[in-house]
Order: C-alpha cells, then sequence, then structure tokens
C-alpha cells in the first residue's frame, strides 16, 4: 500500500506541474503566473494543514508537549493558519512587487494581474481547480480514509517547512535571475520564461518528490 501511494504520489506529482507547461506554450503564461500558481497552491495547502492538524488523534507523548496537552487542537491549527497567511502574505506583496510589476517588462499588464487574482483567467483557474482537487484526494484518501490521520501528532506540522524554502527560492532566485538577465532577452522574452520555467519545475519536482518519499516512510 505505502509503495502503491508513493508511485501514484511521484505520477501526480509529475503530472500536475507539467500543467503550467501547456499554459506558456498555449495560454501565453508569464513568470508571474507560475509563481502565483504555486503559491495558491501553497495558500491551498495551508487550509488542508489545518483540517490535518483538527483531524489528527495521536496522543502525544514526547517530553517536548507534555505542557501543551491542555492545548486544543483547533489552537493549534488556528495558530499556524494565522502565521502561515502572514508568511504567505509578504510573499504575495514581494511577488507582486518584484515579479508582477516589475516594470511592466516581464509582459503583465495590471489588467493581467488583477484578472488573474480576481479568478477571471479560465486557463488559470482550471488548473488552479485540478491542483485543489488534488490537495483534496491527497487528504481524504491519505490521510483520513488511510488512517494516518491517527498516527499524526498535531504539533508536527512546521509553519517554514521545505515546501516554504521551494516558494522562497522560486520566488527569490526569478527575481535576481530576471532583474539581471532582463536586458539579454528584450527580443526573446519567451525564451526567458522558458528557461525560467524549467528551473522552476526542475527544483519543484525533485523537492516534492524527495517530500514524498520522506512523509511515506515516516507513516509507514
Amino acid at each position: 500500500m505505502g509503495k502503491n501511494k508513493k508511485t501514484i504520489g511521484y505520477f501526480n506529482i509529475i503530472i500536475l506541474n507539467l500543467l503550467p507547461v501547456l499554459g506558456v506554450f498555449y495560454q501565453g503564461w508569464t513568470i508571474f503566473y507560475i509563481v502565483y500558481l504555486f503559491w495558491f497552491e501553497s495558500l491551498i495547502l495551508s487550509f488542508f494543514i489545518f483540517f490535518k492538524i483538527i483531524f489528527a488523534n495521536k496522543d502525544y507523548q514526547d517530553e517536548l508537549y507534555k505542557d501543551q496537552k491542555t492545548e486544543s487542537k483547533f489552537t493549534i491549527g488556528i495558530r499556524y493558519l494565522l502565521i502561515r497567511i502572514g508568511v504567505l502574505v509578504f510573499y504575495l506583496i514581494f511577488i507582486l512587487a518584484f515579479i508582477a510589476f516589475a516594470g511592466n517588462e516581464n509582459g503583465n499588464s495590471t489588467g493581467d494581474v488583477i484578472e488573474l487574482i480576481a479568478f477571471m483567467n479560465p486557463s488559470f483557474n482550471i488548473v488552479a481547480l485540478l491542483f485543489s482537487i488534488s490537495l483534496l484526494i491527497d487528504f481524504v484518501f491519505n490521510y483520513i480514509i488511510s488512517g494516518v490521520s491517527k498516527k499524526t501528532d498535531p504539533h508536527q506540522y512546521s509553519i517554514f517547512d521545505s515546501r516554504t524554502l521551494i516558494l522562497h527560492i522560486v520566488i527569490v532566485l526569478g527575481a535576481v535571475i530576471y532583474s539581471n538577465t532582463k536586458d539579454n532577452f528584450q527580443d526573446n522574452k519567451m525564451l526567458f520564461i522558458q528557461i525560467y520555467l524549467s528551473l522552476f519545475i526542475v527544483v519543484k519536482v525533485i523537492c516534492e518528490i524527495i517530500l514524498t518519499k520522506y512523509e511515506t516512510v515516516k507513516e509507514v
């Protein structure tokens, strides 16, 4: 069961992360679309982790948490969610300032950005919905039905996890690369977007596969 879950998880990661490729080549997505999609996925994931904390049923006996046993799972979950959203809002501001509106030279108009954030872009909405459905399926089948929730400690979820690290890397790296190389791609912005997309997907897929492998081993 664990092996099948891991295989499905790998397949799911690869398929989902190929969707932005279609967006770039067939819908004219810019770097902002790609990074914002990952940010949005991280936001939705934060809510699912909130529910994972609520449904966690492991009796934690660790000395580290012995004085926190009176703290409700709801309190733990709300604290996690609020801090997590705060971190993501900070990154959103960075995304808007240094990627979306970076001199409006990267292919994004104010209208495009507003359209995306207001869920008025059909292609982006479809991909975002597929990402959300994937997280819902993972929560229902791999967490609740599989019984993992019964083995999960509500304190085990970290605010600054590997996903936050990936988000930090792709956003900061993307902004730095763009600011230092944009003059070299004035005549071929699509080539720059393709190079960035390739780097983004490789880093994201590798990190998520490692994370999936780690979580699968931990649950055995």
